[in-house]
Order: C-alpha cells, then structure tokens, then sequence
C-alpha cells in the first residue's frame, strides 16, 4: 500500500510539472507584434542568400554606408530559416517553446516542487511576459536560464557542468546582444562565492578553494569567449554603446522604468512586494548569491522594463526557498 501511494504521488509530481509546461507554452504562444520582426526577418534573408554577413548599413537611406555590427546575425538567420520553411505559424511554435524551455530550467532550479515551485513559476512568467515575442531577446532569456541553472548545480558539487558556460557564452554572443549578461551571472556567482568563504571559513557549505579557483578560471574564459564573432572585439563594446544610448533609453518605450499605473506591470509590482515580504518575515537568510542577483537585477528591472524577465529568472529560486521557511 505504501509503495502504491508512492508511486501516485510521483505521477502527481510529474503531471503537475507537465500542466505547468503546457500552461507556459500556451502563454507564449501568441501573435508576432514586435516591430522590429521584418528588418530581423530581411537582415535573415540577406546573410542567407548572400552567404556573408553585411558590415555596412545596407537598409537605410541617411546612413548608408556606414559600420554596422550585426550582432544578432545568428538569430536572424534562424528566424528567416523557420519563416522561409514553416512560415509564422512555425516562428510562434518555436520561440513558444524556447520560452518554455527557459521556464522549465527555472523551475528545476526552485525549491518546493511541484506545488509552490509551480505557482512561483507562473507568477514570474506573467510578470515577464510583457517582453515575450519572436524576437532575439527570447534567446537571452533561455540562455540566462541556462547560466544560472549551471552555475547553481556548480554550488551544489557537479563540478564538470562548468565547463559549458565558455562555449554557450561564444554562441550567445553570436544571437544577442545581451551576451553580457553571461559573464555578469559568472562574475556574481564568483564575488558571492569568495565571500561565503571568507565569512564562513572553514564551516561547512562554503566553497573550497579549488572549487573557487576553478570558478574564477570559467569566469575569465567566459569573458574572452564572445571574441568568437564576425565582429570580433567590435562587439565587446557594442552592449556598453546600447545601455549609455540616449536614443534608446529616450525613445524605446521598453527601455523606461515600469509604469506601475499600467496594468501590465501590476504582476511585477506584486513579485517585488511579495519578494520583499518574504525576506522580511522569512525565517531563512538568503545566500550572498541571492543577495547580489536580487539587489542588481532589481535595480536594472526598475530603469528598464527590458530587464524585468532577467529579475524573476535571477530571483524565483530565492522567492520559492523564502516562502517555504
């Protein structure tokens, strides 16, 4: 008898898991309506058909002619590879799934599964979904995920895993430009991971010095390895002139801070609020890893709402584990 509930509770896990993935695919599957779709889509169809990337600007009329650092390249040959072969309705299944897929890392990586891990999900997955469409960012999005699930299987002992993050940090940085992110992730998990072992010295859970010197080596190769690009050290700098554009953060509605008087940002204003309540009547201290992603990625989230999905995947591990204690 006891064996038979066992095995009911671990089918109820696994479908819970399940619905929760349908849920999030259901959610990102929606019509295409980001503006910059078309020029992606075209700039696809040039590097296609003419076997090479542009390095001048080849599309507009006042700066013809001039450099251009086609950082997405890769990503626009995807997207015009699945248009030219399965048409829009292919593009939605496909970047669906590589939202999905992004949710489904962060999911793993929050304790109290399946019920709370689940509603935590979701919850963060509304909050970001005012920036989900066929477009490059949803690359970042799976991409970050993927760095962070890496790098807290590294904290709990799976050393080798490691080794990934400096090849997906070159092909990152050939689909967006916010390939930087990467070593950002990289660099916290480091800084946090020295304190701890400074704060807790010789206590057990700190990291052992082999392991931090193995992290600071992953984190200097992830540093180097966007260098692996047709732009080659061009697009080092590229995100820096993005981030300082007064163009940009001027003009792009989603470079503004989140305008909690919209009712699109009434889930982020609930996450921050919920996040910020469990710290306070929580029981448990969060991680110097926690600490660092929650009060950077904060404050990037309330400049920009372009930043809001990179908050909740840095942060529902910690919103998940704060509301269990």
């Amino acid at each position: 008898m006891y064996l038979q509930r066992a095995a009911f509770a671990l089918t109820t896990r696994r479908l819970m898991a399940l619905v929760l993935l349908l849920c999030l695919f259901a959610m990102a599957s929606r019509p295409i309506l980001d503006p910059d779709f078309w020029w992606h889509l075209r700039t696809g169809q040039l590097i296609w058909e003419s076997r090479s990337i542009p390095r001048q600007d080849v599309f507009s009329f006042t700066r013809s002619g001039q450099p251009w650092i086609t950082h997405e390249w890769l990503t626009e040959v995807l997207i015009y590879g699945l248009y030219a072969g399965f048409s829009q309705g292919g593009l939605i299944l496909v970047f669906s799934a590589i939202i999905t897929a992004a949710f489904a890392l962060l999911y793993v990586q929050c304790p109290g599964r399946p019920y709370l891990a689940s509603f935590v999900v979701v919850w963060a997955a509304i909050t970001s979904a005012v920036t989900w469409d066929v477009r490059p960012q949803m690359l970042s999005l799976l991409l970050s995920s993927a760095f962070l699930f890496i790098l807290r299987l590294y904290l709990k002992g799976s050393s080798s895993i490691i080794w990934s993050l400096p090849p997906l940090m070159a092909l990152w940085s050939n689909l967006h430009g916010s390939f930087f992110l990467g070593l950002v992730y990289t660099a916290v998990f480091l800084v946090a991971a020295a304190l701890d072992k400074v704060w807790r010295r010789r206590r057990e859970g700190a990291m052992d010095w082999r392991g931090l010197r193995r992290l600071a080596l992953v984190t200097l190769l992830t540093a180097v390895a966007p260098i692996l690009n047709p732009n080659g050290l061009q697009l080092l700098i590229y995100p820096f002139g993005t981030l300082g554009s007064p163009s940009m953060q001027t003009y792009i509605m989603e470079w503004f801070s989140p305008d909690f008087h919209l009712a699109e940002f009434q889930p982020f204003a609930f996450y921050l609020l919920a996040l910020l309540l469990s710290l306070g009547l929580s029981t448990q201290i969060p991680s110097a890893t926690d600490f660092l992603l929650a009060l950077g990625f904060g404050y990037a989230s309330l400049q920009s709402a372009r930043h809001i999905p990179f908050f909740v995947l840095a942060t529902a591990p910690m919103l998940s584990g704060q509301l269990l204690h």
